[in-house]
């Protein structure tokens, strides 16, 4: 029988701003180095403007590539909003939904002989009607509970879809045990709907550069510019390691989120009054080169209520010699332990400066050990493209 795979997605196809736009490439190259399982491959994204903040010249290029090397279909799903996360409102949910659903209908429609998959990404597409002939699969980033608890609105949408996304028989894919525990507890009739399907990168991404022996007194943290991301406690822990004499200089990536001017204004004020501290108003799509740094002791992530967390990932995957420094939160717990990294006790300046600190100083002998242990770990839990097909197989929408 010939099959035919729908993928819609989020602007994780027009840039790589956050951890779910990365993901979405990754699926992407996934999808492209199976493609002999799939008769034809239709990618329904939301369109994003080449003047909006969301659009990278360089991600299109290679989303046009894989289009064109495949002979797959990509059709827009118009806005009303340069779609930029959640903020894009709730009525532009329901439009993205309401459209996805009549391309969907139409696509299913004119090959009712084939069988056809879908996968769904984030938020806004969670609202959308699925024919039962249709194998669904809708993967999970974040919550309304973990990004915005204060969010009435969104917990709503939230309810009433994924009630009748469980009443369609449709399954789930999360990144982390973490967002799956926090699922079930509001849905917990979705207990057999849920899998995982861990953050990753393929094999040929991962980097063994050997880790020097030498000093090193710089750390990076990146991130969008959320309160719950925590960047301004890194500035000010490592503000407090200068004035107790240890000079560590702070490179700070914060992507501006809408709606949230305040805290970027906030992290800028920091920055500035701050003789240690170099802010870039992210995002930076190059993030491999600045982790495989050698001058680097730590690639820094406070995330207080973090999903899953793709720093930690990326620093296993690309490190020079820097080690995850995490607080012990969310999926974050699950990717980072004393043997892979360190973990801070408490989510304040003072705990993240003694962990910083101990990644700095860190012997040579326990950075290499360190680095060691968060490869095989890269191995065993975030090879991507196995990850994938475990996931999809599961779901019905690969047959291996």
């Amino acid at each position: 029988m010939s099959r035919h795979l729908i993928l819609m997605m989020n602007d994780g196809v027009f840039s790589r701003r956050t951890g779910a736009g990365r993901m979405n490439e990754n699926v992407l190259q996934f999808v492209a180095s199976m493609a002999e399982h799939w008769t034809q491959v239709t990618l329904l994204a939301t369109s994003v403007r080449s003047d909006s903040p969301a659009w990278n010249q360089e991600v299109w290029q290679r989303t046009e590539t894989v289009l064109s090397t495949c002979g797959w279909d990509m059709l827009e799903i118009p806005n009303q909003h340069d779609l930029r996360g959640r903020y894009a409102g709730i009525s532009e949910w329901h439009n993205i939904s309401r459209l996805s659903s009549q391309f969907l209908a139409r696509l299913a429609h004119a090959r009712t002989d084939w069988r056809t998959g879908l996968i769904s990404s984030d938020v806004p597409f969670l609202g959308v009607a699925v024919p039962k002939t249709v194998i669904r699969l809708h993967v999970a980033h974040t919550l309304a509970a973990l990004q915005a608890p204060g969010d009435r609105e969104w917990s709503r949408w939230e309810g009433v879809h994924y009630r009748t996304w469980h009443a369609r028989n449709g399954r789930l894919a999360v990144p982390s045990e973490f967002l799956r525990n926090r699922i079930l507890t509001s849905w917990p009739a979705l207990a057999s709907r849920v899998s995982l399907w861990r953050n990753g990168y393929q094999k040929s991404a991962f980097r063994t550069t050997p880790v020097e022996a030498k000093r090193r007194l710089s750390v990076l943290a990146y991130g969008r510019a959320l309160p719950s991301k925590g960047l301004h406690l890194v500035i000010s822990a490592v503000d407090a390691l200068n004035a107790n004499g240890l000079p560590v200089q702070l490179s700070l990536i914060a992507t501006p989120e809408i709606g949230e001017s305040e805290y970027f204004g906030r992290l800028q004020s920091m920055a500035e009054a701050s003789a240690t501290t170099r802010l870039v108003a992210g995002p930076v799509d190059d993030i491999h080169t600045l982790v495989s740094d050698q001058d680097l002791a730590a690639v820094v992530m406070p995330s207080i209520n973090e999903p899953a967390g793709l720093a930690p990932i990326e620093t296993y995957c690309w490190s020079g010699g820097a080690v995850p420094v995490v607080v012990s939160s969310g999926g974050l717990a699950e990717t980072v332990d004393s043997t892979t990294g360190i973990v801070a006790r408490r989510w304040d300046a003072e705990s993240l400066a003694e962990s910083i600190r101990a990644a700095v100083e860190l012997p040579f002998v326990d950075r290499d050990r360190m680095v060691a242990a968060g490869r095989r770990r890269l191995a065993r839990d975030h090879d991507f493209h196995r990850n994938s097909a475990e996931a999809m197989t599961a779901s019905g929408l690969l047959l291996i």
